[in-house]
């Protein structure tokens, strides 16, 4: 008898219910749900229109071996928040198990929008932030066709809504719910007395009852669930049918592979480890957004592993052993240190521009054997100051952007052989340029960075090396020194100044010469202040307005209206440009 064979289709409400029943479950070697919402809605209006949806590879495990590998729960809903990793399932009692080899995104596609909903975060909004992530059900207008011209094959308008949503309907809308389809459910059949009643209940016109006939059609009684059962038990076997069915795929990424076999190898729970390391990084501070392709680069390099390319021979069996038995000591702990820190230093989710630069930071603590205190300790302040110039220079050389392994690996052995107490600055330039990467800024660089604007991610940066002594255990925001309010142009306009003028000052405004790190409470009081009435307190106080020009590199000038902003710029800025040279030598 053949290893895999094609068995009778079923329908997708089959298969929906088997997953809600966890009938149906994932092997330790799936990666995680990751089809976006436009995707599954292209799902449903494919199988709406007839279209094909591919076919699937379901794997029978014997009752005797159900116990023997780690499985997962099919995701019902999506919360990006929340509820966004696979959970494990336990199998107190041995039983025969169907699991899903091929097909897993599709599946829970059908499955989300059948019988859960999504809540993706917002685009823009801090990841951190409730507010961010509405809870959206599947939905389809029964009163149209779709008509948007932003996606030209689609028929049927699918749309991911709130409830509120989708009550507040437009004219030309009829939104119905996905989950209320089951009720139709006869059986095997659809219960045509229920669908003609709601048809005639909410007054559908001909096109509408035609759309929700096929949509229950579709769904409850047409087998378009075409699958092979994988009948084999040998785990290997298994694992090679998986990565020839997705090692060439687009949508699989080569680090989802590497989880995945990694995860097959790893004796306890590799995915909770990896992901739950994953939640605790992105909590710190204002959040961040760190991915497993971070996680697994970091294993290998703070493992000590001599290969630390992302390649399958590097998680066999041998190399995954050595990760989760250091797991603990060598990885985990020196990683959310680093994070700790980059969060004190005042970097987040959009200004840490390449996460790889905590890497040598991890490793440099895994030396130091991840001292408690380390953020805030009065004895790790120089330490802290070493690390805070290392973050700074690499982010804004782009020394991990290219030969990124190569490059890892040599500021690895560096750090590892220093006998210096503090982080070897000294010691992993002399690497870096051995390979060709300096941490030297020629003096057109420092001036590009001079140029850098408020909102963009290097921006922080740039000021972090102007700011060098700067107390980051206080909340510091970036600030305007001449608030941007005061730069509308038609304001600029009545006071007098030329088109020239304005053009030259809207360029200046945003620029680092007219940007400052402020403590959060004094900015909240600063708000739109014109900045000679900021300051004319300060200005009363000779020491007080020594003090803060001396902090922020503010240029002495006769007087600090806006008749003078591009005399500060220009004076600021070569005030700044000695600075930086300074900072960063």
């Amino acid at each position: 008898m053949p290893a895999q064979r094609m068995e009778a289709p079923i329908t997708v409400a089959e298969a929906i219910l088997a997953i809600k029943k966890q009938d149906y479950l994932l092997p330790a070697i799936q990666r995680e749900f990751v089809w976006t919402a436009d995707k599954t809605v292209t799902l449903f209006d494919s199988l709406m229109r007839g279209y094909p949806v591919g076919s699937f590879l379901f794997w029978r495990v014997d009752k005797d071996r159900s116990q023997d590998y780690k499985f997962f729960e099919f995701m019902q809903s999506l919360d990006a928040q929340h509820n966004k990793r696979l959970k494990p399932y336990d199998i107190p009692i041995p039983r025969e198990l169907t699991v899903v080899l091929d097909g897993q995104q599709r599946l829970t596609s059908l499955a989300i929008g059948i019988l859960g909903y999504r809540a993706d975060r917002i685009k823009g909004k801090w990841v951190n932030n409730p507010n961010a992530y509405p809870k959206k059900r599947l939905y389809l207008n029964l009163a149209d066709k779709y008509s948007g011209q932003e996606e030209l094959d689609r028929e049927y308008d699918f749309r991911f809504l709130t409830d509120e949503e989708a009550v507040v309907s437009a004219a030309g809308e009829h939104w119905f719910p996905l989950r209320k389809v089951l009720e139709f459910r006869d059986g095997a059949d659809v219960n045509t007395e229920k669908l003609m009643e709601y048809v005639t209940s909410h007054k559908l016109n001909g096109w509408g009852g035609g759309a929700l006939a096929k949509l229950c059609n579709v769904l409850l009684k047409n087998p378009v669930i075409h699958y092979f059962r994988e009948d084999e038990q040998s785990l290997d076997r298994v694992l090679n049918v998986f990565v020839r069915l997705n090692s060439g795929g687009i949508p699989l990424s080569y680090s989802d592979l590497l989880l995945s076999i990694a995860s097959a190898q790893w004796s306890s729970d590799a995915r909770e480890a990896i992901y739950g390391l994953l939640d605790d990084l992105n909590e710190f501070g204002d959040g961040f957004e760190f991915d497993k392709d971070f996680v697994l680069k970091s294993a290998l390099v703070l493992t000590d592993l001599r290969d630390i390319g992302f390649s399958v021979n590097n998680f066999g069996k041998k190399n995954t052993a050595d990760i989760e038995s250091g797991w603990e000591t060598n990885v985990r702990l020196p990683l959310l240190l680093a994070a700790e820190l980059a969060a004190a230093l005042g970097y987040h989710s959009k200004t840490l521009t390449s996460a790889n630069v905590l890497i040598p930071v991890a490793y440099y603590l895994r030396k130091l054997g991840s001292p408690t205190g380390f953020c805030t300790a009065p004895k790790y302040a120089e330490h802290r100051a070493t690390i805070r110039k290392w973050l700074v220079v690499s982010l804004l050389k782009s020394v991990l952007s290219s030969k990124t392994d190569t490059v890892l690996a040599a500021v690895r052995t560096a750090i590892r052989d220093s006998d210096e107490e503090l982080f070897p600055l000294a010691a992993v330039e002399k690497a870096l340029l051995g390979h060709g990467v300096t941490m030297r800024f020629t003096d057109d660089e420092l001036d590009a960075l001079l140029t850098s604007e408020y909102g963009k991610r290097n921006t922080f940066s740039v000021l972090a090396a102007l700011y060098p002594s700067l107390n980051t255990q206080f909340k510091f925001h970036l600030d305007h020194v001449f608030p941007k309010s005061g730069f509308h142009k038609n304001r600029l306009k009545a006071a007098g100044f030329g088109e020239d003028a304005i053009v030259r000052m809207q360029e200046l405004v945003n620029q680092v010469p007219n940007l400052q790190f402020l403590e959060g409470l004094a900015n909240q009081t600063k708000l739109d202040t014109a900045f000679a009435d900021w300051i004319a307190p300060t200005l009363a106080k000779p020491t007080e307005w020594a003090q803060y020009r001396q902090l922020h590199g503010i240029p002495e000038l006769p007087s600090y209206g806006l008749d003078q902003f591009e005399a500060f710029c220009n004076a600021r800025r070569e005030l700044l440009l000695l600075r930086l040279k300074e900072s960063l030598a």
